[in-house]
């Protein structure tokens, strides 16, 4: 008897802590550090670097994103452009032998500023595009017969700028003013005698400057040119002269006053 409780008791406590003493350690060990890990790591990133990392990249997109927008903005008014330079060379418009290198080194500079305002948000792009042609015009203002005008300036401003753009187109100008208890305006195109006497002393009356412009074309007429009038978007007007078969493929890119896309610019 005494045999059996000794082989018992020592089998018991021999089994015994060896198989849970082992058990609740490993246990403990395994996991309260690990919990412990997991939990306060992603606190740490997510409410202090983790925004900071969102803010960083949604500003690296943006400048990406700026950066591509004036790239492509920068290629389609380069390719409007230089369709604008092939109709004025191939219909004529040019009163100089201007080349296409000469033409986008003209223009360079107002191309890349006007799709840098477009990808910043300051500019409407698809209204830039439109419009690129009759801005252009004042850039290339030494290669054709074009002047930009305003009803505020009055007579004198217009007819003293109209000598330089018909000596372009190859024609002769010439104007005085008769004063008087009504003012009157001579002018001569080609040799022809003309006169206006304005309903404003001051500004141009917009009924005045369509006879003007009338009269003008019915001098340049037998010589098969014309008075081109393109869209500006503001109170300010252009005139270009073009030969009369050019019209056609010149209303295509640059917009005229009874175009329906000139609404766009207002």
């Amino acid at each position: 008897m005494p045999k059996k409780k000794t082989t018992k008791s020592k089998g018991a406590r021999s089994k015994k802590p060896k198989a849970s003493k082992p058990k609740r350690r490993g246990t403990a060990r395994r996991t309260k550090p690990k919990k412990t890990a997991r939990a306060r790591k992603p606190a740490k990133k997510t409410t202090a670097t983790a925004p900071a990392r969102t803010r960083l990249r949604a500003v690296a997109q943006k400048q990406k994103t700026a950066r591509g927008n004036a790239a492509v903005d920068e290629r389609a008014l380069r390719a409007r452009a230089l369709a604008f330079h092939r109709v004025l060379a191939d219909q004529g418009v040019y009163s100089a032998v201007v080349s296409e290198d000469e033409f986008l080194a003209k223009v360079g500079p107002t191309i890349l500023e006007t799709a840098t305002s477009v990808a910043k948000g300051q500019e409407n792009g698809s209204l830039e595009l439109l419009a690129l042609p009759v801005t252009l015009l004042y850039t290339i203002k030494d290669w054709v017969p074009t002047i930009e005008w305003d009803y505020e300036f009055g007579l004198d401003s217009l007819f003293e700028d109209l000598g330089p753009m018909f000596e372009k187109a190859g024609s002769s100008f010439t104007w005085k003013r008769v004063e008087g208890d009504r003012d009157r305006y001579e002018y001569t195109l080609d040799g022809q005698a003309l006169a206006i006497e304005p309903s404003d002393p001051v500004e141009i009356d917009f009924r005045d400057f369509a006879v003007i412009v009338k009269e003008i074309e019915g001098v340049l007429a037998p010589k098969a040119k014309k008075i081109f009038q393109p869209v500006t978007g503001d109170q300010s007007g252009r005139l270009l002269v073009i030969p009369t078969s050019s019209e056609a493929a010149l209303r295509e890119i640059l917009i005229a006053g009874d175009d329906p896309r000139a609404e766009e610019f207002y």
